[in-house]
């Protein structure tokens, strides 16, 4: 399957500008160590950011942090695109939840939920509404039971840990070793 077509056959391209901002969107949470606040200045700096002006007003975050810009294609403020753009990322419903954003780090326990989930509800399988309601219920109860579970420690007393590569991120990290789950 080749690249979507535009209406007049032409292979569609990215336009250059898109480029940068999914990788700066990601970014947001990981410079901002969990403040709410920064988080949201970083993301209304966007709209901003892709007029080509990188000073911004809010005081958490006065101007971009990628350093020089090569030339390239860029938005105008007040066009069509950018109006509908802005419209989506300064939507005060999203605006209200960005500040809520959880650093990458701290998604580990909503992807153990969803192991949890998973081993109980399997995808592979089909379920009645009854069926898979009930399931769910027992993967949120055993994962409440477990979750808070102590980090067991080495004979000297220090916390035990256990390496875990992330495939998304290419990189490994180090998970604690806690207690044997309760059923």
């Amino acid at each position: 399957m080749g690249a979507p077509q535009k209406a007049h056959g032409e292979a569609w391209k990215d336009p250059p500008y898109c480029r940068d901002e999914s990788d700066m969107d990601d970014s947001d949470d990981d410079t901002s160590d969990g403040d709410g606040k920064l988080v949201l200045a970083k993301w209304t700096s966007l709209i901003r950011h892709i007029i080509n002006v990188h000073r911004h007003p809010d005081p958490l975050h006065p101007a971009c942090e990628h350093g020089n810009v090569p030339d390239r294609l860029w938005l105008e403020e007040g066009t069509e695109t950018f109006r509908k753009l802005e419209a989506i990322l300064m939507a005060p419903n999203l605006l209200r939840d960005i500040p809520f954003l959880s650093p990458k780090e701290q998604t580990f326990g909503l992807e153990s939920f969803h192991a949890v989930l998973i081993h109980f509800a399997p995808k592979s399988s089909k379920f009645q509404y009854d069926g898979m309601l009930a399931r769910t219920y027992i993967a949120a109860l055993h994962y409440n039971q477990n979750a808070g579970r102590d980090v067991l420690l080495d004979e000297d007393g220090s916390p035990k840990f256990y390496q875990r590569c992330s495939k998304a991120q290419k990189r490994w990290t180090l998970a604690p070793v806690k207690e044997s789950v309760t059923y």
